[in-house]
């Protein structure tokens, strides 16, 4: 396993952190790929859900922070792709297409600022190969939901691939209203 826990790549057995490493095909065996079904997969990890995404918190070894106010900044930094997140909720609302998730426990502001005192959550898009490859994904549910997601991998010429990921998700609301005027 290759992990960039340490901003570089290297094998997870030389990194002397604590990090749990979830393959997207883990995260996509949950149903929903999202951060409530990695919470399941990653011990210490836990999913404060909220309203909206901008109250969502993440905790990780019991430190978060949970806060109502938008001023507020999470202890638990979300990193997708090298983009840091500002909020935690924004980063993991719907995964599509994630080739891997490391989750590094503890102290991070060294390599990934002041917004990780407990921990910071990477994630990694699939990268384009040099083969073709496509998925889809679709599933039906409650309140006739409907959600579809799914990738095209071409390779143009040697060395050069595009990858196109996309999701759709839609659903009826909880509260039917049955008012005529």
């Amino acid at each position: 396993i290759v992990v960039t826990a340490q901003k570089r790549s290297e094998r997870l057995q030389r990194v002397p952190l604590a990090v749990s490493v979830i393959a997207g095909d883990a995260l996509t065996a949950q149903g929903k790929p999202s951060i409530e079904s990695a919470a399941q997969l990653v011990p210490a990890l836990n999913f404060a859900k909220a309203g909206t995404t901008l109250n969502q918190s993440i905790f990780l070894r019991g430190v978060g922070t949970s806060s109502f106010s938008i001023a507020g900044e999470p202890s638990v930094s979300t990193v997708v792709d090298g983009v840091v997140f500002a909020r935690s909720g924004e980063a993991f609302s719907d995964l599509v297409d994630i080739a891997q998730m490391e989750v590094l426990r503890g102290p991070q502001g060294t390599l990934y600022g002041r917004n990780s005192f407990g921990g910071n959550i990477a994630l990694y898009s699939a990268t384009p190969k040099d083969d073709f490859g496509a998925g889809l994904n679709v599933l039906y549910g409650r309140y006739n939901r409907v959600r579809g997601e799914g990738f095209v991998n071409l390779p143009v010429t040697t060395g050069v691939a595009v990858r196109v990921a996309a999701m759709y998700e839609r659903a009826d609301g909880y509260v039917k209203n049955t008012s005529t005027g």
